[in-house]
């Protein structure tokens, strides 16, 4: 969505404007000035009074003169750009927050909205609906083998423990093995379903755990297929991760990736 693309470029702007005013703060005095001749590049100093010196520099000697100055020219122009770029986004982002389609349901009578579907509901509208979900339990688990997590859920395995337990602790509510009716018809039971804090768009978490195991295998791909068909892929609303008996998915894994993905 448009507001989350105006977001994500807020923050790469931020750091942007962080990194020039870091460099510029650096006590680098003068410029430098470019003239070309016989197919030759000469580089002279200008002073801060904007004197040029008329002898010129050799760039094997001067590098690193030449190349801090260089720098801080590009940051100069490069910050009032980003600033410029920063205060438009900033102003979009104010009027979405005012007059966005997904205020429009929240700013209903209460009465109404039962009997209404809105076409787009704000953030805190979306994570409201999304943890009222009823989850249907699963009456049984494959071998008997439960693990309970730090919220309480029951869980197959010790991955999905760690993975539930890493998105508790960052505050991130999830559904786990809630029915997900797909394209095909199918319903499919995602280990973990959320809404993304950064995209605020709502994300699965599948992880194999017997990828050694050709049956196994095989359902994995059969099941990532008609994720995509319903429009979820690996890397974008879609998270896989996997393991075997010799390489094991570890609780510092689902730490350092919820660390990681969901990072501002």
């Amino acid at each position: 969505m448009l507001l989350n693309a105006l977001k994500k470029r807020q923050r790469q702007l931020l750091k942007h404007i962080d990194k020039c005013n870091n460099y510029l703060s650096k006590e680098i005095k003068g410029s430098i000035a470019i003239s070309s001749s016989h197919g030759k590049t000469y580089y002279y100093y200008v002073k801060s009074t904007g004197q040029l010196v008329r002898k010129p520099l050799d760039p094997n000697q001067y590098y690193t003169d030449i190349k801090s100055r260089c720098q801080k020219e590009y940051y100069q122009k490069a910050l009032e750009v980003a600033q410029k770029e920063l205060k438009q986004i900033e102003k979009l982002l104010a009027y979405e927050e005012q007059e966005s389609l997904g205020n429009v349901y929240t700013n209903m009578h209460e009465a109404k909205k039962s009997y209404v579907e809105p076409l787009e509901l704000t953030q805190e509208d979306k994570k409201t609906e999304f943890e009222s979900r009823t989850v249907e339990k699963l009456k049984t688990f494959v071998g008997g083998h439960e693990v309970l997590t730090k919220r309480g859920d029951k869980v197959r395995s010790n991955a999905e423990c760690y993975i539930a337990d890493a998105l508790f602790e960052a505050g991130i509510s999830y559904l786990y093995e809630s029915i997900h009716p797909t394209f095909e018809h199918k319903n499919l039971r995602p280990d973990f379903v959320f809404i993304h804090p950064i995209t605020h768009e709502e994300t699965i978490w599948e992880h194999f755990g017997m990828i050694d195991n050709p049956n196994y295998l095989q359902s994995m791909l059969d099941k990532l297929d008609d994720y995509a068909l319903d429009g979820y892929f690996p890397g974008n609303n879609m998270i896989v991760t996997f393991d075997n008996p010799k390489h094991r998915f570890t609780r510092d894994h689902a730490k350092i990736l919820v660390s990681k993905l969901f990072k501002y």
